[in-house]
């Protein structure tokens, strides 16, 4: 009991302090129904009408609202499709992690171009051309039970340096994550180099076909041989 006490005492001080203790954290996709100095509305799939607020910096010996949340805030419009990563506090509050413009008509996938910003650990950050920036993150597989992400993810963004030119193929995935399904550098005059499709299930599918090809080609080979060692002799 003393130790709860002194836990709840702990997470009352931070929050009086204006400190994010992390309850639970997600994202969420949906269009703008305010706007305000320091948090929007959003009326999103499945979760209902949200408030996000601005996350809280320290400044000296207090803690202010993000400035540069509160300025991309106020490039925002209502009706504008957004994506938001946030964290849910134990006040109760949605504080913003990420957030970023959502494709405008609703698509589900779609093509991007611009300049890499930075690529790692799969995660291709891409300033779009026409303003705004997109991360493109990697796909996870269902592999004997387990999830593991696209190897061909890591060798492509590897690839991959500040300032090179792309345009990659994506697909939103869970409303909130833009997952790279193919990728290509676009050379000085804007032409694609080599686009890499990154489905590795399908990759996976056509080398079982092959292997299968191969089997029964050895099957055959084989009846082919006992047909011969079954035929009367002299025939």
């Amino acid at each position: 009991m003393v130790i709860r006490m002194l836990l709840l005492s702990v997470v009352s001080a931070l929050l009086l302090a204006g400190v994010v203790v992390a309850q639970q954290e997600g994202g969420s996709l949906g269009q703008i129904i305010t706007v305000g100095e320091d948090r929007i509305v959003v009326g999103t799939d499945g979760q209902g009408q949200l408030t996000f607020e601005v996350q809280t910096v320290q400044d000296g010996d207090q803690r202010v609202p993000d400035k540069a949340q509160v300025a991309q805030i106020k490039t925002l419009k209502v009706g504008q499709i957004v994506r938001v990563k946030w964290v849910k506090a134990h006040d109760d509050h949605y504080y913003i992690r990420e957030l970023a413009a959502g494709p405008e008509d609703g698509a589900r996938q779609g093509l991007v171009t611009g300049a890499v910003i930075t690529a790692g650990e799969g995660r291709v950050v891409v300033a779009k051309d026409g303003g705004g920036q997109v991360t493109l993150e990697p796909m996870w597989l269902r592999r004997q039970g387990k999830w593991d992400r696209d190897v061909w993810h890591d060798l492509v963004s590897q690839g991959l340096k500040p300032g090179d030119r792309v345009m990659a193929m994506w697909q939103l995935d869970e409303g909130t994550h833009y997952v790279i399904r193919g990728i290509t550098k676009l050379d000085a005059e804007g032409q694609a180099l080599a686009l890499v499709l990154l489905q590795t299930e399908l990759r996976e599918s056509y080398q079982q076909i092959t292997q299968l090809q191969d089997q029964i080609g050895q099957l055959q080979h084989m009846l082919g041989q006992l047909m011969e060692q079954l035929k009367p002799a002299g025939q």
